[in-house]
């Protein structure tokens, strides 16, 4: 009689810890891959980090506006702006990144970190990362001081995402910006801005995606235009490759958020591209479809 209720405990014991089991793998976070392909959308950053041991060297070319019409090839004899990156995954959700550009001799440098990542059972229903960069400009009117204090500039933004089944993603961006030295006294030193962007997933390999800024300083909205983009992204293998038309001349936050000079309504966009190549230096044998979280 003792050895059958010791069969029936030990029968029921299982079945107990079987549940349990269960239950530990239904809580356990499975996070939502791939909000956004890759680290940038078109103007903007996305929430995604580059992976740990990974550098994605990525090559970006805006050319001029469409406007030049034929005798200028709509543009494309003209390069507006161009910037080499090289953006490394130090651990995991954190990055760092530097890069050049063409418009006023740009070096920048900035850091990305990961807070928050959406799960699959919505428990955290959205990915947040923080974004803060600083820009040298090497390159000075002569009417600007010298001074290595007012060359720089600095931005911090709040990216806030939310991907929606498997093909629409849409990211919000609480933006700060600050110069050390503006061209005239209407400008300020200090701008508030509001972006969103948007990807939605045609196939395996190709995306649609969008980006807009709104500038809440009310000169600066009135003077200049707000940067908008739209374009599509191509997967090929270790390649992530980039088409876009936008407003916007400048590549980096530091230049396009208080300085898009071009108008829309009259052909005031170009076409742009960026190249993402991406290099693992990840020798523990893991294989992955991208070098974003």
């Amino acid at each position: 009689m003792k050895k059958i209720t010791l069969l029936i405990s030990l029968f029921y014991s299982s079945l107990w810890a079987q549940s349990l089991l269960d239950e530990l793998k239904t809580n356990e976070k499975e996070y939502v891959r791939a909000t956004f392909k890759q680290s940038r959308v078109i103007n903007s950053h996305s929430t995604e980090v580059t992976y740990k041991k990974h550098l994605d060297v990525r090559i970006t070319h805006k050319f001029g506006d469409v406007a030049m019409g034929e005798k200028g090839v709509f543009g494309l004899y003209s390069l507006d702006d161009m910037r080499i990156g090289f953006e490394y995954g130090l651990i995991d959700r954190l990055m760092v990144g530097l890069g050049r550009t063409k418009i006023k001799g740009f070096y920048d440098g900035f850091v990305k970190y990961q807070l928050l990542k959406q799960t699959t059972n919505n428990k955290m229903p959205v990915s947040l990362t923080i974004l803060a960069n600083t820009a040298y400009q090497s390159q000075l009117p002569s009417f600007i001081t010298k001074s290595i204090t007012n060359r720089m500039s600095y931005t911090v933004q709040a990216l806030l995402a939310r991907k929606f089944g498997e093909r629409l993603s849409i990211q919000f961006m609480p933006t700060y910006f600050h110069r050390n030295q503006v061209v005239n006294f209407n400008e300020k030193n200090d701008i508030f801005a509001i972006g969103a962007a948007i990807r939605f997933k045609v196939t395996d390999r190709f995306v649609l995606t969008s980006d807009y800024f709104f500038n809440l300083d009310e000169y600066t909205r009135n003077a200049f235009y707000a940067p908008v983009g739209l374009g599509a992204e191509l997967e090929t293998g270790g390649h992530v490759f980039a088409m876009f038309f936008t407003n916007s001349k400048g590549i980096i936050e530091n230049e396009f958020l208080a300085n898009t000079t071009s108008n829309l309504q009259k052909g005031g966009f170009r076409f742009g591209f960026t190249i993402s190549r991406i290099f693992s230096f990840d020798n523990s044998g893991r294989k992955k479809k991208s070098a974003t979280k």
